[in-house]
């Protein structure tokens, strides 16, 4: 036992006593003791105490532990979304005092509490979990060692399979999706692959590489798709009579709505046509040979080739009475080529009426005509140049005075 300190005390006869309470070993440091009350933090008082001396007792009510002192200013402060965070270091160097640090790198992480699956999954799970336990059962009754158990694939991390923060979750099918991780559609597998058009060519459309196919190009995916998608070959032939079947009722019911609202205009016109007296007729006849009402050429042939122009310079009197026409043709000083096109078209008024279509070209451009030589013509002038003679605005078929300058006053007729 260590050596103790004795303290001899004199005899008195005085009332102020001296009364040793505590020991103190001469071995150890300050720091161990101080350790050792730290550790256990537990301070014996019973033995302390006297209760029978005096009233004035010592009753302790509380016992703390000594932590190191915070200092009031922040060592450093973290900035994060989500605010500053202060952070204090105690004296001892010993780490942070203050509130623990928290990670912000993932705020908007997965919430642990909820899990999405889809409940036929876990169903199957559970049945496939079931008969392989059965299997197990049997072959060790059986005497025969049981099969290795099923190499499941490993799970996607939570963040695949839980909702985001903030966000709803995800659906069973995409759930399922990011359950079997990445890779593992169809879809996936197809973009992996080095020769995906070849493949999807290949596997669609059981097309291959033809280097002499001229529709070919390298790294096209389905370059006949263009056949497949105009190719009826795959369709019924009973569906095909019957799509026509329908497009032909359609086009018979509105013929016949027509037919209906036109009725009665052409009865008027069939009337009309039964009360035609000559000259008019309601039919061309192939042996007659049928000219404009206003310059004599023969409809449908136009303008003779032979014919250049009035070479002679004859009078416009003597070509009316020749020609019992009002601005004959053989008048003329210059024939052009369209002049030669035009007279084979066939028009006609709705005087009902035949003009050239040389003569309806004049008669529609006479108003212009009129402005620029209204000064230099009269209408009693005999010349061809005169737009009074060879423009008339109105038909000059004996008892007709219908006016020609109109719209719409020509109907061309085709033969």
């Amino acid at each position: 036992m260590a050596n103790r300190e004795v303290i001899d005390l004199d005899d008195s006869d005085g009332e102020d006593d001296i009364e040793v309470i505590f020991e103190r070993s001469r071995e150890g440091t300050g720091a161990s003791r101080s350790s050792d009350v730290r550790i256990n933090n537990v301070i014996p008082v019973e033995r302390y105490l006297n209760n029978n001396e005096n009233d004035d007792d010592v009753e302790i009510v509380e016992e703390r532990i000594n932590v190191p002192e915070v200092p009031s200013t922040p060592s450093y402060v973290i900035h994060s979304p989500n605010g500053p965070i202060p952070v204090y270091e105690n004296r001892e160097g010993s780490g942070s005092a203050g509130p623990e640090r928290r990670s912000f790198q993932n705020a908007r992480g997965p919430i642990p509490t909820q899990s999405y699956r889809n409940p036929q999954e876990v169903a199957g799970r559970a049945e496939q979990m079931r008969r392989e336990e059965q299997i197990r059962a049997q072959q060790a009754r059986q005497g025969r060692p049981p099969p290795p158990p099923v190499q499941r694939p490993r799970r996607a991390p939570p963040a695949q399979r839980r909702p985001v923060r903030g966000y709803p979750p995800l659906p069973p099918t995409r759930q399922m999706r990011n359950r079997r991780g990445p890779g593992s559609s169809f879809l996936d597998m197809m973009l992996q692959m080095d020769n995906f058009p070849l493949a999807f060519n290949s596997i669609f459309f059981n097309e291959e590489d033809d280097d002499d196919d001229p529709n070919f190009y390298p790294g096209m995916a389905f370059p006949h798709h263009h056949h497949h998608l105009h190719d009826d070959g795959g369709v019924d032939q009973h569906i095909m009579n019957i799509i026509e079947q329908r497009e032909n009722q359609e086009a018979d019911k509105k013929r016949n709505i027509n037919e209906s609202a036109t009725k009665a205009y052409h009865d008027y016109c069939e009337e009309k046509i039964k009360s035609i007296k000559a000259p008019y007729t309601t039919f061309l006849d192939p042996e007659e040979d049928y000219v404009c009402i206003l310059c004599g050429v023969t409809l449908g042939e136009g303008l003779p080739e032979e014919f250049r122009g009035n070479i002679k310079h004859a009078k416009l009197e003597k070509l009316q009475e020749e020609n019992d026409v009002m601005a004959p043709y053989q008048a003329l000083n210059l024939i052009t080529d369209a002049d030669r096109d035009l007279a084979k078209r066939i028009f006609m008024s709705t005087c009902g009426h035949t003009y050239c279509g040389r003569c309806v070209k004049n008669i529609s451009g006479v108003k212009a005509i009129l402005k620029e030589k209204k000064n230099k013509f009269k209408k009693t002038d005999k010349d061809i140049d005169n737009p009074f003679i060879y423009a008339p605005s109105k038909c000059i078929a004996p008892g007709c005075n219908i006016g020609l300058v109109a719209k719409r006053r020509f109907n061309e007729i085709f033969v």
